[in-house]
């Protein structure tokens, strides 16, 4: 993965990185997407748009740039002015020029400076940020700092994430990390690059795994309780008016009732905490790839609990309701769904 796709990775997971990075307040449902212009064989591979009910806000044109080019606006503005023929309705836009440092930038022109020094242009060098503790900026760090800097720069943002909130919740800003430290560091394998960290060495043994987890167990809880008692109940009164007539009614009933709740208690625990791992399974796709079709979710709920566990352990690998659907036709045999 080259430098450039990383920072688009990243703006894709996480567009308030930008926002942030610009500083301006984060615009929230904007979507980030590469576009092929027709016709012309030029890509821009990051632009953020506003959604459809805020057309009056501006789109934003990313160039992340880590080689030298001479001839960088050159394409970048007629990619960008390609765009705006081709996508009249827009009402506004700005280009984010993002450089590692000013020497990387195109010598000066007098083609491109009256839009080099509009306002609709702004250029970033992140050499020249300033001092942070924000997780964002930090993670945007990582990626073009030295390699030897890497691990002091990770274990800094683990730091921050445990003593101060973030704009970007701990699973994704957890993904991110790691995501960049195995394109940092391809000689060690993602096991190696969590021990080097202190991360658990598989999500579901992480803090925010085991947070969302508890959520979930907590819901099943409540829900395997309460038809546990609702089960017992009618289970005992059954049982209990069989064993009177032989026992007496009396002693029949206290015993039913007895029995019937204690099994019902064990049935609709176990339904409860199986249902609340499902629910957070689906959850932590949805967040993970997009919204499930309900396609892909009823194949989701006919798995079973040991086809769960280990879906859950492949989370991290899964990219796209694709992946997922190539998951799912490789699964281990089931033996039968949580649902």
């Amino acid at each position: 993965m080259k430098t450039d796709s990383l920072f688009y990775r990243l703006f894709s997971a996480a567009p308030s990185i930008l926002f942030e990075l610009i500083g301006q307040p984060d615009r929230p449902h904007y979507r980030f997407q590469s576009v092929e212009l027709k016709q012309t064989g030029f890509r821009i591979d990051g632009i953020l748009s506003p959604p459809d009910s805020q057309r009056h806000q501006p789109t934003y044109f990313i160039e992340v740039q880590f080689q030298k080019d001479n001839y960088l606006y050159h394409r970048a503005f007629a990619e960008l002015f390609l765009y705006l023929q081709q996508y009249p309705h827009l009402h506004d836009w700005q280009a984010i020029l993002i450089y590692p440092r000013p020497s990387l930038e195109p010598p000066p022109s007098l083609l491109y400076a009256p839009l080099l020094n509009s306002p609709n242009v702004k250029r970033i060098y992140l050499s020249q940020l300033p001092p942070t503790d924000s997780i964002p900026i930090t993670l945007l760090q990582l990626i073009y700092k030295p390699i030897g800097q890497a691990p002091h720069l990770a274990q800094k943002i683990l730091t921050q994430l445990d003593q101060a909130p973030s704009s970007l919740s701990p699973s994704l800003v957890l993904e991110l990390l790691e995501t960049t430290l195995v394109y940092k560091l391809p000689h060690l394998s993602r096991e190696e690059i969590q021990a080097m960290l202190g991360i658990a060495t598989s999500f579901r043994e992480t803090r925010v795994y085991r947070d969302a987890f508890a959520e979930g167990i907590d819901q099943g809880l409540k829900q395997g309780l309460e038809q546990g008692l609702e089960k017992g109940l009618e289970q005992g009164l059954e049982q209990g008016l069989e064993k009177g007539l032989e026992k007496g009614l009396e002693q029949g009933l206290e015993q039913g009732l007895e029995q019937g709740l204690e099994q019902g208690l064990e049935q609709g625990l176990e339904q409860g905490l199986e249902q609340g791992y499902l629910q957070l399974i689906l959850r932590l796709l949805n967040r993970r790839i997009g919204v499930l079709s309900e396609e892909l979710q009823q194949k989701v709920k006919n798995l079973s609990g040991t086809q769960l566990e280990a879906l859950g352990d492949a989370l991290l690998d899964l990219n796209s309701p694709d992946d997922l659907e190539q998951w799912l036709r490789s699964a281990p045999s089931s033996h039968r769904p949580i649902i």
